[in-house]
């Protein structure tokens, strides 16, 4: 599929962050990954049962609520904390459509295998580092030119992700996130308590 251009005609739908915005079309909008399937997809890792409790977490005396540290993000943390915990989904839903999925522009993936894991890859690792794997995954499949791996996911690296096989990027995907926690480990010994579960998540 060739890659697509960024402005198209009869515009329907705006979306974006800093100084980046898509204009799209009725159809386009359609074909488009979606974020309740996204979060759905981090939740098995984050919280499976989305009871969003309580619990303790790292560093020591930080405590999360479906994977959202209170060490990390100590505002949102406290605000999600003070609901009653029936009350919670939504907020912790929000949260992560605000500060992930909105500002990496995944909603202009048109795979929702991508979109996924480029989303449970910022979750877990940061969102710099989710959009410099789906670079470096690009240019592993052959983009030519190179995508630079800035960690900013604009329209270059949606028209390269979008005109390739998805399957074939889900992959590569998969093995940037592999050699990434590989290359932690390797660095940091001490972190290899958590390699099985960080392979599992990055083999999903």
């Amino acid at each position: 599929m060739a890659a697509a251009t960024v402005w198209r005609e009869r515009p329907v739908a705006l979306f974006g962050s800093g100084h980046h915005f898509l204009l799209l079309s009725h159809s386009e909008v359609f074909k488009l990954s979606q974020f309740p399937p996204a979060f759905d997809y981090i939740m098995q890792f984050e919280d499976p049962e989305k009871y969003c409790a309580e619990v303790p977490d790292a560093p020591a005396g930080a405590r999360a609520i479906s994977g959202i540290n209170s060490a990390a993000w100590p505002l949102d943390f406290d605000k999600i904390a003070a609901l009653p915990q029936s009350d919670r989904l939504p907020a912790v839903q929000a949260f992560y459509e605000a500060n992930f999925w909105t500002p990496l522009l995944l909603g202009g993936l048109e795979s929702q295998d991508v979109a996924n894991r480029v989303l449970d890859e910022a979750v877990n690792a940061g969102p710099h580092v989710g959009a410099i794997l789906l670079q470096d995954a690009i240019n592993c499949c052959g983009q030519t030119p190179p995508l630079a791996p800035d960690g900013e996911i604009g329209p270059l690296t949606l028209d390269a992700a979008n005109a390739l096989d998805s399957d074939r990027l889900v992959a590569a995907y998969r093995v940037q996130r592999v050699a990434r926690y590989n290359q932690i480990v390797a660095r940091n010994p001490q972190d290899a308590i958590y390699l099985k579960t960080w392979l599992k998540r990055a083999n999903a």
